[in-house]
């Protein structure tokens, strides 16, 4: 008898410590769960010097880690990243500073980056809710889907977009306009209100490839062959679009993800 109540102890020891390892194993499946809906910010690749400045304090980015916001984030010379919010991506190419602030938003996404300098591709998955702005000194993209490619400098900035559709605003909310696949709008520091550069939309369209590199390149090519812009006014009106063979947007255009795209390709060997 003893022996028989020895064993049901046994059996009874040994489902209770079934019960506890199986309840571990969904509440580790539940956290996880529960991180991937929070919306965090991972690092999926980083090539060279880059630093993130969170809670004040700057330190190394490696990939696998996780951002918190808000967080500014510095490549340097030698210097890309890209960071993933589930099927959206960031990739920052070198002497590129960007900062991320808190999102009040419900679903936890990304509502606004601020893009200081440099050059970065965003490839923003569709929102059903929350918009995502991307500021510059000189232009704002306003996304909710998209593939586009943002260069900012001192005196100027570039929007080239490969798919979907963007809202652009002058920073100073002199123009508002939408941006169509294949025209990168471009403002500089003198000018009031945006300009468009209109390029082969179809030939960028056809030239995108798996790369972020290849997606870049494949626009700012198009921009030689086919230029043209439409003026638009203070008021945020388009002029009446005409042909123009303006060296200076043709060459700014030319050289739009240049940078992204050699770093992105150095990246992309690091990449898992």
């Amino acid at each position: 008898a003893k022996r028989r109540l020895l064993g049901q102890d046994a059996q009874l020891e040994a489902m209770r410590v079934a019960i506890l390892i199986v309840g571990i194993a969904f509440a580790l499946c539940a956290n996880t769960v529960a991180a991937a809906q929070s919306g965090e910010i991972r690092v999926v690749a980083v090539q060279g010097t880059v630093h993130v400045t969170m809670a004040g304090v700057v330190t190394p980015l490696s990939a696998d880690a996780i951002l918190y916001l808000p967080a500014e984030i510095r490549t340097g010379a030698d210097g890309a990243v890209e960071l993933r919010q589930g099927a959206t991506t960031i990739a920052a190419a070198a002497n590129t500073e960007l900062l991320i602030p808190e999102s009040a938003a419900e679903d936890g996404l990304l509502e606004r980056v601020v893009q200081i300098s440099g050059n970065a591709f965003y490839n923003v998955s569709k929102r059903e809710k929350s918009k995502l702005r991307v500021e510059t000194p000189h232009l704002v993209a306003i996304v909710k889907g998209t593939q586009f490619n943002v260069a900012a400098h001192r005196d100027s900035a570039t929007i080239a977009l490969y798919e979907g559709r963007l809202e652009i605003q002058a920073a100073d909310g002199s123009a508002v306009i939408d941006l169509y696949p294949g025209e990168i709008a471009i403002r500089r520091s003198e000018e009031i209100g945006v300009r468009v550069l209109r390029t082969n939309a179809a030939a960028a369209r056809e030239g995108y490839g798996s790369t972020v590199a290849s997606n870049v390149a494949a626009a700012s090519e198009s921009a030689t062959s086919a230029p043209g812009t439409t003026s638009i006014a203070s008021d945020g009106r388009a002029a009446t679009p005409e042909r123009t063979d303006s060296t200076a947007d043709i060459a700014q255009a030319s050289i739009v993800g240049a940078d992204v795209s050699a770093s992105m390709d150095s990246l992309a060997s690091t990449s898992p």
